[in-house]
């Protein structure tokens, strides 16, 4: 089963967050898994209204050229990032991560001066109770 959740060891993340000196030590880390196999991870922080992505990876793959396993994990991740803005009160989303500016813009994201960036609502949908979705 694969599960991404926020990093559990936190001596870990710590080490992690302290290569982002931008976080403070406020951020977080999202792991993609498959049993005890790490498949990625995404370095992310809530800023106010904004989901800030700093960093991701996809184990054993480039970012500049994903296959299509890297590719289903990198959405994956981006979608289960964007989950966890939007329940912390993000409705914005910007990606700093340079070398995936090709797959954001496949996703719809716009090439601003901070980084990629999307609505929440691009990418989260929530359905209103008693809603058809």
């Amino acid at each position: 089963m694969i599960t991404i959740l926020p990093m559990e060891d936190q001596q870990q993340k710590k080490a992690v967050l302290s290569r982002y000196p931008m976080l403070s030590g406020k951020g977080d880390v999202m792991v993609m898994a498959e049993k005890s196999d790490i498949l990625g991870t995404v370095v992310l922080s809530v800023d106010g209204t904004v989901l800030r992505m700093y960093d991701m990876t996809v184990s054993g793959q480039s970012l500049k050229t994903l296959d299509g396993m890297g590719k289903m994990i990198a959405d994956s991740l981006m979608r289960a990032a964007a989950s966890y803005g939007e329940t912390n009160g993000a409705e914005q989303v910007i990606s700093h991560v340079a070398e995936l500016a090709w797959f954001f813009a496949q996703k719809g994201f716009l090439e601003e001066a901070e980084g990629m960036v999307s609505p929440m609502n691009r990418i989260v949908h929530r359905c209103k109770p008693g809603a058809h979705c």
